[in-house]
């Protein structure tokens, strides 16, 4: 969610480019919206990005996977599993043309 954007990503973003980034790509022919569920984030914090992009064409949840990470101290954590991700998919999917799972074995 956009509270914790500077946060998680380390680094200074202006929300409202974040919402006028999100205005124009929703006007394109073809994209998606995808989030990392990193062990950062919550259940809450990923229904508030859904609300922010709502009616998009295609929203898709990626499992995060602790490999070859640039902060050491997400190497140790532990990702949510498949179940778990679906669980918080099951309460968005309503809200876009496509929604999915983006997955990776490790």
């Amino acid at each position: 969610p956009l509270e914790k954007y500077n946060e998680i990503t380390k680094s200074r973003v202006n929300a409202e480019d974040i919402k006028e980034s999100i205005r124009i790509i929703k006007k394109m022919n073809d994209y998606e919206f995808r989030t990392t569920v990193s062990p950062d984030l919550n259940e809450q914090d990923i229904i508030k990005i859904s609300e922010l992009i709502n009616g998009a064409k295609a929203y898709y949840l990626q499992q995060f996977i602790p490999l070859k990470c640039l902060d050491k101290k997400y190497s140790k954590k532990k990702p949510y599993s498949i179940s778990q991700i679906q669980s918080m998919l099951e309460k968005i999917k309503t809200s876009f043309e496509k929604c999915g799972i983006r997955s990776t074995s490790y």
